[in-house]
């Protein structure tokens, strides 16, 4: 493996990390009085959009579709799946680990 097969996924990873929300951003949705409020603050801090949410307690819908799109896109990038297959089976197994507590219980695995 050469240094330069994943000089695209690197630049795109490092892009990501420059979005992220600073310390400040955190802050202020901390502070938030209402979890409609702290989705607001999270929405004009990033790209993320909430405003379809019905309830603001569906915002994993939107962090998990966003997931979903970050994984896609590292998988078409790689040469290799080996890494990215690397780095998200951790969500794999909690997926897999939540999925089968709601079987077991009963539960709805919606969140």
């Amino acid at each position: 493996m050469k240094n330069t097969d994943y000089a695209t996924c690197i630049g795109y990873l490092r892009v990501l990390e420059k979005r992220m929300l600073s310390k400040a951003d955190i802050d202020r949705i901390v502070d938030a009085p209402t979890p409609e409020e702290a989705l607001r603050q999270i929405g004009a801090a990033s790209e993320y959009d909430f405003s379809q949410l019905r309830f603001p307690q569906q915002y994993e819908q939107v962090l998990k579709s966003a997931q979903v799109a970050i994984f896609a896109r590292c998988y078409d990038m790689s040469p290799d799946p080996l890494p990215v297959d690397i780095v998200a089976c951790r969500y794999l197994f909690h997926n897999l680990k939540t999925a089968l507590k709601a079987k077991l219980t009963g539960a709805s695995d919606e969140g």
